[in-house]
């Protein structure tokens, strides 16, 4: 039987300087989806993408836009890829415009746009005084009722999303959301306070719901040809009117995001894949019993290419190139040392180890993938720190030799030039 995949997309918030250049370079069909947007938003858009400042890029009238970018070329080169269409999709707040587009509900150059012009109308509802607090506790029913509590005495707060079974947010004034903070803690809840200009998904929104109304009156939308499920109610759209309905409520309702995931699991769905920047929406669910990947996670990415392409030798070369590392760290360490100078070892050999370290530790914590180019350099400062420490160059040999033996690096010369 085949599995049952959903696809779903991040909103506003996951937004990172060079986000979607990978996939710029590595795949022509990618490429033509950030051609198309710089015809649509200007040619100055990919170098904000790929090179501009973080706080222009986290403008609402700039992430918007760039985050459905990115995420419907993650989409794209997601079919691509792998072949495999998915059975359901879903989108958190802004993702759900995305959602939409891959499902063909709307264009791209629509949705390019829709998501630009909702950018521009929430950055006229910046507030200097707002605050927003992720809630993370197992007592949402409390929560619930003491935040319901504070709304009848006149406090501007609102659930702005429910995105988990352990995790809520509240948005609203500052003073009124650090008043629920307290009262939250002395119920054990765990909450992180976070700085917010822009009151998403709260009755603080509710000026924008006319004004977006009128740009979706004039976008022609179809229904999905996926089926899609909407993060204001959790269901399945059955009508082009709830899509035009939702899309605008959404600005000052809640995002239902574990109302979402409860539908598209009752649906039978064996896997979700994030497709857009960051991993957020699968760090929500990683502790559910939930099988969700990241394609923007290194580790989740090559996960996902094993599982498609059955590829042993990708899966296995990127083991070896784990297992290659962390060789280099037990061989220079392991290695005594005969260089007694003092002014010569720390110049030959610790700050080079220091320095050799520090660019090492991402692969060694798999936050990232080194590439073989980046495995051979990283052999190549070790080979001479090595021999630094070595009195005698035929013992070096000796130790040296045994080291590209256990970094494996004959293979993995062997599996890239098959990859």
């Amino acid at each position: 039987m085949e599995e049952r995949i959903a696809v779903v997309f991040p909103g506003q918030g996951s937004q990172y300087v060079g986000m979607g250049e990978k996939l710029f370079n590595a795949n022509p069909k990618c490429r033509q989806v950030f051609s198309q947007a710089s015809k649509i938003l200007g040619n100055d858009f990919l170098n904000l993408l790929f090179h501009g400042d973080i706080d222009e890029l986290s403008k609402p009238h700039n992430n918007q836009p760039a985050t459905l970018i990115v995420s419907y070329a993650y989409y794209v080169y997601f079919i691509d890829k792998f072949g495999y269409y998915p059975t359901m999709l879903a989108g958190h707040s802004l993702g759900e415009i995305t959602a939409l587009v891959c499902s063909n509900s709307i264009s791209f150059v629509d949705g390019v746009k829709l998501a630009k012009i909702r950018g521009e109308i929430i950055e006229k509802n910046i507030i200097t005084n707002g605050c927003m607090i992720a809630i993370m506790g197992n007592n949402f029913n409390e929560y619930i009722k003491i935040i319901a509590d504070l709304k009848e005495k006149g406090k501007k707060i609102d659930i702005s999303a429910i995105n988990s079974p352990t995790q809520m947010t509240v948005a609203g004034i500052r003073n009124d959301v650090l008043e629920t903070k307290i009262l939250l803690e002395e119920k054990d809840a765990m909450c992180l306070e976070i700085n917010l200009e822009y009151p998403f998904h709260t009755t603080l929104m509710n000026d924008t719901v006319n004004e977006f109304d009128k740009f979706l009156e004039q976008i022609d939308f179809k229904m999905p040809t996926i089926p899609v499920v909407s993060s204001v109610d959790g269901n399945i759209y059955g009508s082009t009117k709830n899509i035009r309905k939702n899309l605008s409520i959404q600005l000052n309702a809640p995002v239902l995001w574990k109302e979402c995931m409860d539908t598209m699991i009752n649906e039978k769905i064996d896997v979700f894949y994030e497709l857009g920047p960051r991993d957020v929406l699968r760090n929500l669910y990683l502790d559910q019993n939930v099988s969700i990947f990241s394609l923007d996670n290194p580790k989740d990415l090559n996960d996902v290419i094993c599982k498609f392409d059955n590829n042993y030798e990708i899966c296995t070369n990127v083991k070896y190139k784990i297992n290659a590392i962390k060789q280099v760290i037990k061989y220079i360490l392991g290695c005594k040392n005969f260089e007694y100078d003092v002014n010569s070892y720390r110049s030959n050999i610790e700050i080079p180890y220091i320095k050799l370290y520090a660019y090492i530790y991402p692969f060694l914590d798999e936050i990232d993938i080194p590439s073989l180019y980046q495995i051979m350099n990283i052999y190549l400062v070790a080979n001479k720190i090595i021999r630094y420490k070595f009195n005698s160059e035929k013992d070096a040999n000796k130790y040296l030799n045994r080291l590209i033996i256990n970094m494996r690096l004959y293979d993995l010369l062997h599996l890239e030039v098959m990859n």
